[in-house]
């Protein structure tokens, strides 16, 4: 099965976050699923400010 992971859910999963469900770290890790991750969640994880940024600086 295919699905699409949004950028908050490649993090948790990435982090183990135990916010994340058993269920979906089972999808996730399933070597059977195909898991597709957008351009843009990259994009959100490279150019999102740091905690202590207070400006978003290029």
């Amino acid at each position: 099965m295919s699905y699409l992971l949004d950028t908050h859910t490649l993090l948790w999963w990435l982090d183990e976050n135990p916010i994340l469900s058993n269920q979906a770290v089972t999808i996730i890790s399933s070597p059977q699923n195909i898991i597709r991750i957008e351009v843009f969640s990259f994009f959100c994880i490279i150019f999102h400010p740091k905690p202590e940024q207070k400006k978003f600086v290029l």
